[in-house]
């Protein structure tokens, strides 16, 4: 299943009152999993080139960056790397502090969530210094992806996106649940 049919599953199935109580746990887990992960832009959309990249980027896994493995891990990255439960809610606070963040939380519908996701996908993660670097590779015959070194002003802003994009996740989701 894509992220939309997981998505719909679960929702379909957590409505159902003859489910266990341990399928509807799990069903739970990947409705936040599903709809959390198709904020972040790099899981809705994938780049294709004629040399580089003709089977497509898979979400930006195939393209290398100077700054991490490649452009998803780096943008998987981008709200920290501690997972440990007090950093993660220092940061969710954060987050929520910023009322700013909130805006566009509104909106949740799945198809609408991808079609906003895929949009900050092609504004930022693949921004104009990412889609230059590839085509400059296209130009200059290689075969393959040689990494991508991201400017200062392009981290910054890919950071704010994350921030936005999980507050929006947590925001919808909270409507999505009912609260």
């Amino acid at each position: 299943m894509n992220a939309v049919q997981a998505i719909k599953h679960a929702q379909s199935k957590i409505t159902d009152p003859s489910i266990s109580k341990e399928e509807d746990a799990l069903m739970l887990c990947w409705l936040l999993h599903a709809y959390s992960d198709i904020h972040q832009p790099l899981h809705t959309t994938a780049m294709f080139s004629k040399t580089l990249l003709p089977k497509g980027c898979r979400g930006g896994n195939s393209i290398k960056t100077k700054q991490g493995r490649n452009l998803h891990s780096l943008w998987d990255g981008l709200l920290g790397k501690d997972n440990k439960y007090q950093a993660c809610h220092n940061q969710a606070v954060k987050i929520l502090e910023d009322a700013d963040l909130a805006c566009g939380a509104s909106v949740t519908g799945i198809e609408s969530v991808c079609r906003g996701s895929n949009w900050f996908c092609k504004n930022y993660a693949y921004a104009t210094e990412v889609r230059a670097h590839l085509q400059r590779l296209e130009n200059d015959g290689e075969t393959d992806v040689v990494a991508v070194d991201l400017s200062e002003p392009y981290l910054k802003r890919a950071g704010a996106v994350a921030e936005q994009q999980a507050s929006r996740a947590g925001w919808r989701l909270a409507k999505v649940l009912g609260g």
